[in-house]
């Protein structure tokens, strides 16, 4: 292809893209947030990135990452045994993306959206196991045990512009499952908070 053509592919590209550049579509930022179901008393806030992005009219899609100390759901008991989660040694990891609806709106500056999330959870569960006993506990050994999980998400967004910063608050509750039968186990809920530079 001669210079003259790729230059003219370029900037016809660029003029196509013109729109989309003077009013940008994505935004980055950090996020977090708590867990509600399952609670544990180990449990740290949850942090880490997320990101926006204006895919249509009314259509938004979404992506985290997000990690906190501790363990989503440890391993339960054998008889005349508790567990002792070690919360300094067990950790969660979530890698989740998300397509969100914009319901009606009064102000362009505030939105409102419903949305559904898939992804996965890696969890690091460590813990003890200790006897249940009158007596002074018996210590066994330390235990790590390693799972990963399906998520699948609902969730409801509100979103609120205030200059380059947007900031948004979300509620979702969804299931964590290695199979479709163990959904009904692995309920999970979670608020997340999150601020962006940049705007759509």
């Amino acid at each position: 292809m001669k210079p003259i053509f790729r230059i003219a592919a370029a900037l016809f590209i660029l003029y196509s893209l013109s729109p989309i550049l003077a009013q940008p579509r994505l935004s980055l930022g950090f996020a977090g947030g708590v867990q509600i179901r399952p609670r544990h008393f180990t449990q740290m806030p949850m942090l880490g990135a997320s990101a926006w992005y204006h895919a249509g009219k009314s259509i938004w899609l979404s992506g985290e990452y997000l990690r906190n100390r501790g363990c989503d759901q440890y391993p339960a008991a054998l008889a005349d045994l508790v567990v002792v989660p070690a919360g300094y040694k067990s950790q969660t990891q979530r890698l989740v993306a998300g397509v969100h609806y914009a319901l009606l709106a009064k102000s362009t500056s505030a939105r409102s959206l419903i949305g559904l999330s898939f992804g996965q959870r890696w969890d690091k569960c460590s813990y003890g196991l200790h006897e249940i006993s009158l007596r002074e506990p018996v210590d066994l050994e330390l235990k790590t045990e390693y799972a990963q999980h399906s998520l699948l998400l609902a969730s409801w967004t509100a979103w609120v512009q205030n200059g380059r910063f947007p900031l948004f608050v979300q509620a979702r509750y969804g299931f964590a499952f290695r199979r479709w039968s163990e959904m009904a186990a692995g309920s999970i809920g979670q608020v997340i908070l999150g601020l962006h530079f940049g705007i759509f």
